[in-house]
């Protein structure tokens, strides 16, 4: 799976080497944010990443503005003290991926100096971290 993932990650690269970034998460997400009921639109965007990351874990989170927090909208195969952690572990990298509007992957939690420190990573022995912004009307909803 590892293996799977730097390979992922190295594909990434090139591609935003060339300008095309995270394409196909990008049109994903625009062609989900046409279903209109939101727990259909969630579930869908959920079972979509499994398929197309390979992922064990998914959630999405969304900021809530007015007080600067993430919280967790809808998640699949994730106890409910693991969603907290989530919240916790990756506020670098959900900060990181609201702030810039792109996505970022870690394909080693362990030894990328953004994770390694995370708590999280070390209770739930987390491999690596994808996120990526869910854009809805041009306008950025949630991770």
């Amino acid at each position: 799976m590892k293996d799977r993932i730097i390979s992922l990650a190295r594909e990434l690269e090139n591609r935003d080497s060339d300008g095309s970034g995270f394409d196909a998460v990008s049109e994903i997400t625009t062609i989900l944010a046409a279903i209109p009921d939101r727990t259909a639109f969630l579930n869908a965007l959920l079972c979509t990443a499994r398929r197309c990351f390979l992922s064990n874990h998914e959630a999405i989170l969304s900021y809530h503005h007015p007080t600067k927090r993430w919280f967790v909208e809808a998640s699949q195969d994730l106890r409910a003290d693991a969603l907290e952690e989530i919240l916790g572990l990756s506020h670098t990298v959900l900060e990181r991926t609201r702030d810039s509007a792109a996505s970022v992957l870690v394909p080693d939690t362990h030894s990328d100096d953004l994770t390694k420190e995370s708590r999280s990573v070390r209770l739930y022995n987390i491999q690596s971290v994808l996120t990526a912004p869910i854009h809805v009307n041009s306008e950025m909803w949630g991770l």
